[in-house]
């Protein structure tokens, strides 16, 4: 048996395998691989999230399959809520061989990827399926995606969207612009959102949350899952939940290195790349699980939810977003490739939310099983 745990090798550019959620990656193997034959790998996976969250159900999904699939040549070791490294070191880690495949998030790194930032702007979508298939497939049709990880030595396998987000809070929010001068714990451009409504935006680490809560550092926070502030029992400190309309914020993805890539025997890459293309549809369907138990916490809790109404989001949105896309394309470097490479993004969420038409945000489905 071999590990792929491996010192660094010479790396070379491979042109992008990356499919869109409906097209498998079978049969598209690297340049140059050749189809195994009785070589097994041993692979370690790391997530940066717990394993009961719908992305760590869906990892060890991805594990048992693989390893099915593979007919035991391929077999993955897990470490979950970044127990073996923290999430900042992912990135270098899969590079250098100390891990094999990772679920991670962009928005963690300060190196730019502007282009997955698409994925990460708000209030585009609530459906988490659409948004995922969305960028799968503009990997799929355009080289911008997989160019930013190349040349990091890394290879997407798919990318993940979160379930949509809510925004907790000490008090009542029935406005945007209830948010003026509270304190709220928030990264990345909901932290820019936020402090467009007049809020403080406060870099507090998921960990201390609960206590930051707890001692009136923070009065909220902005934008987790709906499942994870039960999960993490934040709705104790912070009884009010809002859908405030900025629907799912972040991208996370799978990937691992084109070292490891190229090193794989053909048909095994066909595995790989197969239930790859499967993850993000699976984590949308844990997501269903874990929202209804978060729902119970909720109501044991006597947490109080809210969706804004559509016209509270569009002012909303008016007053925050256009710095948040300005921001963006100046990273992108220029506007109307920017904008061209959005729009395509947005085209194929909107065919993707009638395919995938089924999803429902945690919190309005709370709230319907409350009767509310």
């Amino acid at each position: 048996m071999r590990s792929l745990n491996h010192p660094p090798r010479n790396r070379l550019r491979i042109a992008s395998l990356l499919a869109a959620a409906t097209v498998l990656l079978a049969g598209c193997a690297a340049p140059g691989a050749e189809p195994g034959g009785d070589e097994t790998f041993t692979l370690t996976y790391v997530s940066y999230l717990g394993e009961n969250t719908p992305i760590g159900l869906a990892s060890q999904w991805w594990a048992d399959e693989v390893a099915e699939r593979s007919d035991g040549r391929i077999s993955v070791e897990m470490y979950f809520g970044a127990a073996l490294l923290p999430p900042d070191e992912v990135y270098a880690a899969l590079v250098d061989g100390r891990v094999d495949v990772a679920v991670t998030a962009p928005v963690y790194y300060p190196e730019a990827s502007p282009y997955t930032e698409v994925g990460m702007l708000p209030f585009q979508t609530k459906n988490a399926a659409a948004s995922s298939a969305a960028m799968n497939q503009l990997a799929a049709e355009s080289p911008e995606l997989d160019d930013e990880w190349a040349a990091r030595g890394l290879r997407t396998l798919t990318y993940i969207a979160p379930a949509p987000h809510v925004l907790g809070t000490q008090i009542p929010l029935e406005s945007w612009k209830d948010l003026a001068g509270l304190n709220i714990r928030a990264l990345g451009q909901t932290a820019m959102v936020l402090e467009g409504a007049g809020a403080q935006a406060v870099a507090v680490p998921i960990g201390e949350l609960y206590e930051s809560l707890q001692r009136g550092i923070v009065d909220g926070y902005g934008h987790i899952w709906f499942d994870l502030a039960a999960s993490l029992r934040l709705v104790e400190q912070a009884q009010y939940l809002t859908d405030d309309g900025i629907g799912v914020y972040g991208m996370s993805h799978l990937l691992t290195s084109t070292a490891l890539w190229e090193e794989l025997p053909a048909d095994l890459q066909a595995v790989v790349g197969e239930v790859s293309d499967e993850f993000a549809v699976t984590v949308s369907e844990f997501n269903v699980d874990t929202d209804i138990q978060a729902c119970e916490v909720i109501q044991e809790a006597g947490t109080e939810l809210n969706i804004w109404s559509d016209s509270e989001v569009s002012d909303y949105r008016a007053e925050v977003e256009e710095s948040v896309i300005e921001g963006w394309r100046e990273r992108i470097g220029d506007a109307s490739a920017a904008d061209e490479f959005r729009s395509r993004y947005l085209d194929a969420v909107e065919t993707y939310e009638a395919q995938y038409s089924d999803q429902v945000p945690g919190i309005q489905r709370c709230l319907e099983s409350l009767g509310g």
